[in-house]
């Protein structure tokens, strides 16, 4: 496992997470602008279907709970990728890394995230009476989620941000950028059915990301400058 990329990215990573959070948090001056912006997307998304009965059944498609393994199955294609670059040579290595980092990815945000920046916060489709409610029309689609009674933060966008900044730092940018546009195309299913706001998936979601892969990195950097501190004194003796 070795390090990549600038260790300045961590500290970067921090102060986005706080910017996000103390930004949006509570009534300050920013308050308008995001509430503004959770209506325009989800009027954008949720409001588009109104009239389509194609669109309706593609967004209940996605957002069932069972299509979240074409998710888990693209992320594994992904760190599948950094797995077997190198053929057996690092496999043991990086497979007990990818099984550390999921174990710390679900208990980050189900358990720390969950617990910490609990905001009480309800979904659109529980408080807009027009919202489209995509899982009563089409309920021969099983666990189709459509409403949240504790929708922040978003963990959908959380864990795919937090799995590609760490993917990022330790198997190279190519796997990283998959992984990014994972997380990115994670947002709308969600918040076009009405079970997220956008910021709960941009700023919880974003602040769980940014945090946790700030948490799970800065243990790999110092391992990874030890180790090279390391194998200098030995070349060097």
């Amino acid at each position: 496992m070795r390090w990549r990329g600038n260790p300045w990215w961590l500290f970067a990573y921090a102060v986005s997470a706080a910017l996000l959070l103390f930004g949006w948090w509570g009534d300050g001056p920013m308050r308008p602008f995001w509430d503004h912006l959770d209506r325009l997307a989800f009027d954008g998304l949720n409001g588009s279907m109104a009239d389509r009965p194609g669109i309706r059944l593609f967004w209940a498609i996605t957002n069932s709970r069972y299509f979240d393994l074409v998710t888990g199955s693209v992320v594994l294609a992904c760190y599948g990728m950094y797995l077997f670059a190198d053929g057996r040579r690092r496999l043991v290595g990086r497979f007990l890394l990818g099984g550390g980092m999921a174990v710390f990815v679900a208990i980050w945000m189900q358990g720390v995230m969950k617990t910490l920046i609990d905001y009480g916060r309800v979904s659109p489709t529980l408080v807009l009476p027009d919202a489209v409610r995509i899982g009563q029309e089409f309920d021969f689609i099983p666990l189709v989620k459509d409403l949240s009674r504790d929708s922040f933060p978003g963990d959908h966008f959380g864990m795919t941000l937090m799995i590609a900044l760490i993917l990022c730092h330790v198997a190279g940018a190519r796997v990283g950028a998959c992984m990014l546009l994972v997380a990115a195309l994670s947002v709308f299913p969600r918040v076009a059915g009405g079970a997220h706001w956008l910021t709960d998936q941009l700023v919880g979601g974003g602040f769980a990301g940014f945090t946790g892969a700030t948490c799970f990195l800065l243990p790999v950097w110092w391992w990874s400058r030890q180790a090279s501190r390391t194998s200098r004194s030995g070349e060097n003796a």
